[in-house]
């Protein structure tokens, strides 16, 4: 499992904030840099994963935690790699994901 943990959850919200923090969760599965609109979940879907048991995430007081169960592969020397786009998700989770209607897979009306 990958896992990205961010130390940030509702407790750096403020009042008029709340809810913040858990609407970024569900806004990084809709697009960022790399992967625009629902390319995330085609890939992940593509190597036979489903959200709930492999794909998943939350939002608690504290943090907001990303995980993927990726299917690992085992290269010609008999070690362990992870899938590069699968980092790249991760990657794009911290850095990159977008909050404007570019590249984002929902429409405003389909909220």
């Amino acid at each position: 499992m990958l896992a990205l943990v961010v130390n940030a959850g509702s407790v750096l919200e403020k009042d008029d904030q709340r809810g913040l923090a858990h609407f970024v969760e569900h806004i990084a599965f809709d697009g960022t840099k790399h992967f625009p609109k629902n390319e995330i979940i085609n890939y992940l879907r593509s190597v036979g994963m489903r959200f709930g048991p492999e794909v998943n995430a939350y939002t608690d007081f504290d943090n907001t935690v990303y995980h993927i169960e990726v299917p690992i592969k085992t290269d010609e020397r008999n070690i362990k790699v992870v899938p590069s786009k699968a980092l790249n998700i991760l990657n794009d989770w911290m850095q990159h994901v977008l909050f404007n209607q570019k590249g984002r897979q929902r429409k405003e009306s389909d909220s």
